[in-house]
């Protein structure tokens, strides 16, 4: 459905339960793996054996519970963003390998505009967790629950349903710089080279949302195939 003729939604208290709790545990825990001290930490330890599968698990299960609330907010967005899938299926599923190229491209100008890659904490905190756990470990959080979260928060939120107040592209600038910022939030300094790489990701899957009908089912499925396509590529190069 095109996003003029879509009916825009307004915030629901799940909507603002899910956003709160995402916000809250993105500046409580600050790293790329939640880090858990303490008697907590020890015990699991002492069932898991590595602290990079404490800190998984411990992200899996703050990100599943996320992910279960987002998809009970998002059913009625979800059910109707399917009809897309269902009726024009060449399209939908053409738009994810040409979105991915789009991807790369521009994030890669923003990297080499800011200077060539800028050494990244979030992304040396996942590649220490993938360097020692299993793909099957890693997957669900990293491409099934995580996306997700994400896609319901900085598109569907701050864009499909803020829109209802403020002009969409005024949106779409919000839900591009929070997604960059919140993903250094605690960890590392905020710079041109270090956001840049969430700026080409975000900016893809900003315009993809908003010229694709602020479907988050589409916006989702491009943001899960990112990340599998990412991890292939890391753990084939291992």
């Amino acid at each position: 459905m095109p996003a003029a003729n879509r009916p825009l939604q307004r915030f629901r208290v799940l909507d603002l339960v899910v956003a709160g709790l995402f916000l809250g545990s993105l500046l409580l825990f600050s790293s790329a793996a939640i880090t858990v001290d303490g008697a907590l930490s020890e015990w699991l330890l002492s069932i898991l054996h590595r602290p990079e599968a404490v800190n998984l698990a411990v992200n899996l299960a703050l990100s599943s519970c996320l992910f279960i609330l987002a998809l009970i907010a998002a059913w009625p967005a979800l059910q109707q963003d399917s009809l897309l899938y269902r009726r024009r299926p060449l399209l939908a599923f053409g738009i994810v390998p040409l979105a991915l190229v789009a991807m790369l491209i521009s994030t890669a100008a923003l990297v080499l505009a800011a200077g060539g890659p800028a050494g990244s904490v979030n992304q040396s905190g996942l590649e220490s967790m993938m360097r020692v756990l299993p793909p099957a470990a890693v997957v669900p959080l990293l491409v099934v629950t995580g996306p997700f979260v994400e896609e319901f928060v900085f598109r569907h939120l701050l864009i499909g349903k803020l829109s209802r107040y403020l002009n969409v592209w005024i949106c779409a600038a919000i839900s591009l710089f929070a997604f960059a910022l919140l993903h250094l939030a605690g960890k590392e300094a905020i710079t041109f080279p270090t956001l840049a790489p969430y700026l080409g990701l975000g900016l893809v899957l900003v315009l993809v949302y908003v010229l694709c009908g602020r479907n988050l089912l589409l916006v989702y499925s491009l943001h899960l195939a990112k990340n599998l396509l990412a991890l292939l590529v890391f753990y084939s190069m291992l």
